[in-house]
């Protein structure tokens, strides 16, 4: 099913100016390209999400456990 999308001046000029400087063979490469690291920020995202719920529980675990110290024999 096609696409059609509509490009405001600046996004058309930025197009022209990296197939200019020959960074991509046609406007559908960097689509892809655009696209591709549109999906990798999406999976860093989701990564970063899944950190900070980690961290949040590992900071949760340690202040539930620091009102009581380990105690070590010498």
């Amino acid at each position: 099913m096609p696409i059609n999308l509509t490009l405001t001046p600046e996004q058309q000029d930025f197009i022209q100016q990296e197939l200019a400087i020959g960074s991509y063979a046609s406007a559908t490469d960097l689509l892809a390209d655009a696209l591709q690291l549109l999906a990798q920020r999406r999976r860093y995202d989701q990564w970063a999400q899944d950190i900070q719920e980690k961290v949040a529980i590992g900071a949760a675990e340690l202040e539930r456990t620091s009102s009581h110290p380990p105690q070590f024999e010498i």
